[in-house]
């Protein structure tokens, strides 16, 4: 903990210790520096010696008497001065004796590896300090909940971390109140009144989704965070390849292998898709079947090379594509009471089928004949369909 009104003192020694992975939190008085040194999570009280009403002998007596016995130590002109000068590998190593980082070295590496720009981990501990709920939105496997994680971690590591998916419960962990995290803010229900109840109760919440906000819904009282997908930011692939090398290396035995520039060069030209989540799937599968001392093409199964290839990207975004419908058909199918399960099926197909030929007609000009073609349909049976379906009907 930080307390100063010095703003450069402020910046210069929050950002070190952020950079080191260390959870910082500041304050501007000495009555906040007090209650905050008393909390059970506090373990360093850097206070500068400047500050009005500042007792180094008061605040040493306090952290005594205290059972999580934090340190303290002064920035200015009081209690064993540690001056601007001194800031970076000093501070650090203070830290350090008497706190353990809230973030590993990975941890720091992998923020930094997520699109957030230059400063990602100051920009974390900013938004872990902001008293509105957070809203990251991104593209399916983008990192959404690693990065509330992270948030979590810079601001109240020792906290409960707690994730709630739509159509769970919600109920509070017992002892101080920690982090919330709703999962997929698109598919929750009553998400104002989850918002209210959580900040009452003294807790941050952080929400993702893949949409836009939807102020309706969600209120409008949030921080907003973009993830932008993988394919915008090609030159962390391999960065971000060797991180998850060395990771399933370590956690799985793995011998250490070169990627070969071949191999660069089909991560590099892959759309990726499924974004972080797609890419560290291919790294296991790749690190755990390759054959040889490197990663290449000729070593790696058909299967998982394919993955790679124009076809294994067709393949790869039908599977994306029936997650997307299986998202939209799971409310249908647990709203739907009817015990003909035929009905159910019919509505699905019925539904579908009218959205692709409007779809299709709108690509063809209304040509039935190249409709036809494109949707790999015998003329009539196109027309036989559409006088049943009437696709256009109330389409607005």
């Amino acid at each position: 903990m930080l307390a100063t009104e010095d703003e450069r003192l402020y910046r210069a020694a929050a950002d070190q210790l952020t950079a080191a992975g260390f959870s910082v939190r500041t304050c501007v008085t000495a009555a906040d520096a007090l209650a905050l040194l008393a909390m059970r999570d506090t373990r360093l009280l850097l206070v500068d010696g400047s500050l009005p009403e500042v007792n180094g002998a008061l605040f040493a007596d306090v952290a005594k008497a205290l059972p999580h016995e934090p340190a303290v130590r002064a920035l200015g002109r009081k209690c064993r001065p540690l001056r601007m000068a001194e800031l970076g590998d000093a501070l650090t190593r203070l830290a350090r004796r008497h706190a353990s980082p809230a973030l590993s070295a990975e941890d720091r590496e992998f923020a930094t590896l997520m699109g957030l720009g230059e400063d990602a981990l100051t920009l974390l501990r900013q938004l872990g300090q902001t008293p509105l709920p957070l809203r990251i939105q991104g593209d399916a496997g983008t990192g959404k909940e690693q990065v509330a994680r992270l948030v979590h971690r810079l601001s109240t590591p020792e906290r409960p971390f707690l994730v709630v998916r739509p159509g769970e419960r919600l109920e509070f962990s017992d002892g101080e109140p920690g982090t919330l995290y709703l999962e997929s803010l698109h598919r929750h229900t009553d998400i104002i009144a989850i918002l209210q109840l959580a900040l009452a109760r003294g807790w941050r919440v952080i929400g993702s989704s893949r949409r836009g906000h939807e102020p309706d819904r969600e209120g409008m009282a949030w921080t907003h965070m973009q993830l932008r997908p993988l394919r915008e930011r090609p030159k962390d692939i391999r960065p971000l390849t060797r991180l998850y090398l060395r990771r399933y290396r370590k956690r799985l035995g793995l011998p250490s292998r070169r990627v070969s520039n071949a191999l660069w060069e089909l991560l590099e030209a892959h759309s990726w898709p499924g974004n972080l989540r797609e890419l560290e799937s291919f790294v296991v599968q790749a690190a755990t079947s390759a054959r040889g001392t490197s990663l290449s093409p000729p070593s790696l199964p058909r299967k998982v090379l394919e993955r790679l290839t124009p076809e294994g990207r067709q393949s790869e975004d039908q599977r994306a594509f029936e997650r997307v419908v299986e998202d939209r058909l799971r409310p249908v199918v647990l709203q739907f009471e009817s015990g003909d399960g035929s009905t159910l099926h019919r509505m699905v197909i019925d539904a579908t089928e009218r959205a692709l030929f409007r779809l299709a007609l709108s690509r063809t000009g209304g040509n039935q004949k190249a409709a036809a073609e494109l949707l790999g349909l015998a003329r009539n049976t196109l027309r036989a369909k559409l006088e049943r379906l009437d696709p256009f009907e109330d389409a607005g």
